[in-house]
């Protein structure tokens, strides 16, 4: 039991240590935050777009989707890496 209590008190600490140094650049946290988030939604655009192709424009022999959805396959990748 003791054990446990020193090992929550030092989890507590280790907490306090984190926010104490993480206050002063809370923005710039939230801004990566927010960045891996986008960067995670636009890994999950390219599947959605293959899917398109595949289902939709090539059976359908639209050139002019086929055509934007090459246009967005290669803008993805810049979004994500740019």
């Amino acid at each position: 039991m003791a054990w446990k209590s020193l090992s929550v008190m030092r989890e507590q600490e280790t907490f306090r240590i984190i926010g104490r140094e993480l206050r002063p650049r809370l923005g710039t946290a939230a801004g990566l935050v927010a960045l891996a988030l986008v960067g995670s939604a636009v890994g999950l655009v390219m599947p959605l777009l293959y899917k398109s192709l595949i289902d939709t424009a090539i059976p359908n022999v639209d050139v002019r989707h086929i055509g934007w959805l090459l246009l967005l396959m290669l803008a993805v990748p810049l979004l994500q890496f740019g």
